[in-house]
């Protein structure tokens, strides 16, 4: 309880004025007991029916405060310069409300005059705020991707765990995201921000940015605006995705599509020049006073023959392309290898790769769908082609083989292609087979994945050894069928 003793007589007019203010007032003494209050802190804090019982004001202190209260008076003791703290004090029926406790120095400098100020209502709008943010952090962690909030004006908010994570930094340190896109897109990404902004269209942008182990990576960005009633734009949700292996994927396919249409170009122009050729002949011929009809009708029989070569390469390109439906047949894949080696031909040309190809008289026949096993076996080409392609000439090879094998007593067929590059260490040979791991600096690390899968499916293996000497081969296993079934398909 407290002591309920009033300034002085003398001090009348003082008493009012400190009366009338909206605050809690008294006066301590140099031992820190209050010596008077105002009217407002004694209907606060209770007046005592025993003025004189005791002046120990400090009780009225929140036992959590009592460490800020300890230092508060330590600091008023040592010094004589005004201090403050926030604590909680208890009102006459027991409940406890917030405070801004400021003090001075008593005229003459014996003692001190306390002012309190209510700030109640203040600190529980900023505890509610702070759960508030709390429980939207703990929404917007616990979403499985990358989120951010920012505000009307278009500044950063609030961002979950695996933004911070990937950045390596807080969202005071995030607050200049533009300088972590890449310079390449970075003014085009900020002038679809501010252009978002200012209108409250939604924002979409595709750009890199730098994590923090150093690399880039590609995001797709969007960005949804909230709207109050009038229809202000008072908050933007924004979600990053992850998109570098699309960007791989696609680059890795427009670089595969160029290599095919070189490859197409060239293979399909030399049966047309030859048509054009044998066309010129024609004309000659046909110009003659006496045109020679045998010399024209070898001429017409080279151009049908070469017609038909250029509308079979086509065709086993089309096929190849095609996205076709698993249709098993029987197969020769001596047959197989020649188409792929074939449309490789260009390729193997212009990077002066010699290959040397294997194919007994005697092999197996099995069942699987024509185009996907080509797919397969110019993948493993293809591969084999840029691990020699950086060797001297002379060691630019590459070795194509079909056996027979028999595993737990059932007969397969084995077609290996080996090559005389750097090979892989066992780390690499464990991963190779993973998909969008790859060893290429352009690599999408799909065709193996894929290539396996693929092989699986025809009730296969498909697998890779380092060789003895240099290189590596990479064998793919089917299961052999029975020859008359074979030769009954075949009818």
């Amino acid at each position: 309880m407290f002591d309920q003793h009033r300034p002085p007589s003398g001090d009348g007019p003082a008493s009012a004025v400190l009366d009338a203010l909206p605050i809690l007032a008294w006066q301590l003494d140099v031992d820190a007991t209050a010596r008077s209050f105002n009217r407002r802190a004694l209907d606060y804090l209770g007046r005592s029916p025993m003025p004189a019982v005791t002046r120990d004001w400090r009780a009225a202190v929140h036992p959590g405060d009592a460490p800020l209260l300890d230092a508060f008076l330590a600091a008023l003791a040592t010094s004589r310069e005004p201090r403050e703290m926030e604590a909680r004090l208890r009102r006459h029926d027991g409940a406890y409300r917030w405070f801004l406790v400021r003090a001075a120095r008593a005229e003459g400098g014996r003692g001190w005059w306390v002012a309190a100020t209510d700030v109640d209502e203040r600190r529980r709008t900023e505890d509610d705020l702070r759960a508030s943010e709390q429980r939207s952090r703990r929404i917007i962690d616990r979403i499985p991707g990358w989120v951010c909030t920012m505000t009307g004006a278009g500044e950063l908010e609030l961002v979950n765990r695996r933004i911070a994570d990937y950045f390596g930094l807080e969202r005071e340190q995030l607050r200049d995201w533009g300088a972590l896109v890449h310079p390449d897109e970075r003014a085009g990404v900020l002038d679809a921000w501010t252009q978002a902004v200012r209108t409250g269209d939604p924002y979409e942008t595709e750009h890199r940015l730098l994590g923090a182990d150093g690399a880039y990576r590609w995001f797709l960005a969007r960005g949804l605006p909230e709207r109050a009633a009038a229809g202000a734009v008072v908050r933007w949700y924004v979600q990053l995705t992850d998109i570098e292996d699309r960007k791989r994927a696609e680059h890795a396919l427009q670089a595969r599509e160029r290599e095919l249409t070189a490859s197409i170009a060239h293979e399909v122009n030399q049966p047309l020049a030859a048509v054009v050729n044998n066309a010129e002949v024609c004309q000659m011929l046909i110009a003659a006073p006496t045109p020679d009809v045998g010399e024209i009708g070898g001429a017409l029989t080279d151009i049908l023959r070469d017609a038909r070569r250029a509308s079979a390469i086509v065709a086993r390109v089309r096929q190849l392309a095609m996205t076709a439906p698993f249709e098993p047949a029987v197969l020769d894949l001596r047959d197989v290898v020649a188409d792929v080696l074939g449309l490789a031909g260009h390729e193997t040309r212009s990077r002066r790769v010699r290959i040397e190809a294997t194919l007994p008289d005697d092999a197996p026949l099995v069942r699987g769908d024509r185009v996907q096993l080509q797919q397969v076996l110019q993948n493993l080409i293809l591969n084999g082609l840029d691990a020699v392609s950086q060797l001297p000439e002379p060691r630019r090879r590459l070795a194509i083989h079909v056996g027979r094998e028999t595993i737990d007593g059932r007969p397969c067929v084995v077609t290996a292609v080996g090559d005389a590059g750097v090979g892989a260490g066992p780390a690499t040979l464990a991963r190779l087979f993973e998909p969008f791991y790859t060893t290429k600096t352009r690599g999408m690390g799909m065709g193996l994945a894929v290539s396996r899968s693929i092989v699986a499916a025809h009730g296969g293996d498909l697998w890779a050894e380092v060789n003895d000497g240099p290189g590596m081969t990479f064998s793919m296993r089917l299961p052999v069928v029975d020859a008359s079934i074979g030769s009954r398909e075949s009818r």
